[in-house]
């Protein structure tokens, strides 16, 4: 439990630097409304880490069911949906029957994350637990889906798409990992869950920089 806070902490802490590198580059200068969205999505992830990390500072104890990081978690990956779907996506599919395959191929995200959730279904954890988590991952569906279809769609005019693949590719190894750590968490498997946050941490730093790079090629 200690590692465990310890690498929520790095969580909270990483995400919350990429959330002021993200506020500041979009002073500094005018970013489209993805990025935007994006460096909201890390923020409600450093805000939810750090609920987190000092209830089981003050109580000693993991989080048992529902409360309210939550929904900071539920938001990350909405803000990630949303951007993805409201603005991203028509760009990139014209909605054409040449386009067809890639829409199929990009189901595989949400089947591995909805199959993610199948042990923690049949787990031992409280109904609670289940229905935050289920909740999260309903979500989290949505935004793979659209994180590994970006990643394989053509690219259209000016690299729009291809810019931001290195974003998609980290925001998929993230789901996939927040993912495994529940499993971990339900199952009390220490190891798995120190790996996978640490990963996240790593991961969590490296979303918005890495968005900023790609997206900055948008208006060469």
């Amino acid at each position: 439990m200690n590692y465990y806070l310890i690498t929520n902490a790095a969580i909270s802490l990483f995400a919350l630097v990429g959330f002021i590198y993200g506020v500041v580059t979009s002073i500094k200068k005018k970013q489209p409304l993805y990025y935007i969205m994006i460096v909201a999505s890390v923020g409600t992830t450093a805000f939810s880490r750090l609920l987190e990390v000092v209830y089981m500072w003050t109580t000693e104890e993991y989080f048992d069911g529902f409360h309210i990081g939550i929904l900071g978690t539920i938001a990350t990956f909405l803000f990630i949906f949303t951007a993805n779907f409201g603005t991203m996506d028509t760009i990139g599919d014209d909605h054409s029957k040449r386009l067809m395959k890639y829409r199929i191929i990009a189901l595989v995200a949400p089947v591995v994350v909805a199959s993610f959730f199948v042990p923690i279904a049949l787990s031992k954890a409280n109904l609670s637990t289940k229905i935050s988590f289920g909740a999260i991952y309903i979500v989290m569906m949505a935004s793979t889906y659209f994180n590994l279809k970006h990643l394989i769609l053509p690219d259209v005019d000016y690299g729009i798409i291809k810019c931001i693949r290195g974003y998609n590719a980290l925001m998929l190894c993230y789901s996939v990992l927040f993912a495994l750590e529940r499993i971990a968490l339900v199952y009390n498997q220490d190891i798995m869950l120190y790996v996978v946050t640490s990963l996240i941490a790593v991961d969590s730093l490296l979303i918005v920089p890495v968005l900023r790079k790609g997206a900055s090629k948008w208006t060469i």
